[in-house]
């Protein structure tokens, strides 16, 4: 950067070759277009949109990933565990390429150089950074069934500019994006599939009764099977893009008033779940609580027969159920 800013011609080689840098950076690390999920080990299945790339199942594979083989502790070697495996051994860690380290090295050498205050800031307009203009609109675009969420930039009162459901400032796209990504099976009560949206819209939610619960600890909390379809998205395994609004054809669904309404049902199982981890991120939830408008009053809740506990914690826990 020292360099670059020794005369007009330099400068202009210097921000080609960062630009370039950022392109090469989308060509080979972008997860445009390609299928993504967030999951855990020890599967016994993968969502729909990714069933096609497992081998054709054998009598044996069958038997494994039956909901009748015992416990999920006691798993054996199934397909989707296998790809899981090798995904995780093989997959790295994308860097990001947004660091500012050019914009830091620039404001740092800019001092000993003899460039009149007129043309910084215009320079420095130059380097490629992430920048997203208060307001603007965004699509987060599924390429695989044709749907699409409405966005918006927004700052965060931490002051990070990034894209939220609007009106829902709370609810930012790394939020929504893991949660429509997320996948796991309920193997309990062989639910493998993800709800649809319609489905989605009957989620009861978390009441007063459940956020009353999480307080007096986790075996309370929103991870019990009750609430298994809020940890599971309808995109896992979909191809997604997230782009500045734009006009598309008439054949893609508008997601946007799914997710508004689901919203406050989310935000409360959210809240539920730091209630009962008791971390630190139970400040963050609350805030996003009051924002929201949202608020609740203790519930005694009914005493719960020892059976109705699932002791193996790397599941979900079971409740008395109310949902089917």
């Amino acid at each position: 950067m020292a360099l670059a800013l020794c005369s007009q011609t330099l400068w202009s080689h210097a921000i080609r070759w960062v630009k370039g840098g950022y392109i090469q950076w989308k060509n080979e690390y972008s997860w445009v277009n390609t299928p993504i999920i967030c999951t855990v080990g020890r599967l016994r299945v993968l969502p729909k949109a990714l069933q096609h790339i497992l081998p054709k199942a054998t009598p044996d594979d069958i038997e494994r990933e039956s909901e009748q083989t015992g416990q999920l502790y006691n798993l054996e070697t199934t397909r989707a565990s296998i790809w899981f495996d090798e995904s995780v051994d093989n997959y790295e860690r994308v860097p990001f390429p947004y660091d500012y380290s050019y914009e830091e090295a620039f404001l740092k050498q800019l001092g000993g150089a003899v460039i009149p205050e007129s043309l910084h800031l215009p320079m420095k307009a130059c380097l490629p950074t992430l920048n997203l203009e208060p307001g603007s609109n965004w699509f987060l675009r599924n390429l695989t069934d044709q749907e699409y969420i409405r966005m918006e930039a927004v700052v965060t009162p931490d002051d990070e500019a990034t894209i939220s459901l609007p009106g829902r400032k709370w609810l930012t796209l790394d939020i929504l994006l893991l949660w429509v990504i997320s996948w796991k099976a309920d193997y309990r009560k062989n639910r493998k599939t993800t709800w649809s949206w319609e489905q989605l819209e009957t989620f009861e939610g978390f009441t007063d009764r459940d956020v009353s619960d999480a307080c007096q600890g986790p075996g309370y909390g929103p991870m019990c099977s009750d609430f298994w379809p809020i940890w599971v998205g309808p995109w896992a395994g979909h191809r997604l893009y997230v782009i500045i609004k734009e006009r598309l054809d008439n054949g893609w669904k508008d997601r946007t008033e799914n997710i508004t309404r689901l919203a406050p049902k989310m935000l409360r199982v959210f809240y539920g779940r730091s209630l009962a981890m008791k971390n630190e991120h139970q400040e963050y939830w609350e805030e996003a609580f009051r924002q929201d408008g949202d608020q609740w009053k203790f519930r005694e809740s009914s005493p719960f027969p020892w059976e109705d506990f699932d002791l193996d914690w790397d599941k979900p826990k079971q409740r008395l159920s109310r949902i089917t």
